[in-house]
């Protein structure tokens, strides 16, 4: 789909369900794409750049005692590699 995912949106989305009132554990880890998604797909990139803006921008303004950890998926472009 070429459908735009808002970064703030998807931002929104995290802050909901990651707040301090939904905490399960103190350490979380939060897993996305890479800023080339798989294939160039349209909501995978925007997928990345939500999970970052909200890592860079939001988590600084959260008072928590949780660790948060933030990994990206690497793009493979090689057929075997990838395969």
């Amino acid at each position: 789909p070429n459908e735009v995912w808002s970064k703030d949106v998807i931002c929104d989305v995290l802050k909901r369900h990651l707040s301090n009132d939904n905490e399960t554990s103190k350490d979380l880890e939060l897993y996305t794409f890479d800023e080339g998604g798989v294939s160039g797909h349209r909501n995978h990139l925007d997928t990345f750049r939500g999970v970052r803006h909200y890592y860079h921008q939001e988590l600084k303004k959260i008072k928590s005692n949780r660790t948060v950890k933030a990994y990206q998926l690497i793009t493979v472009t090689n057929l075997i590699e990838k395969y």
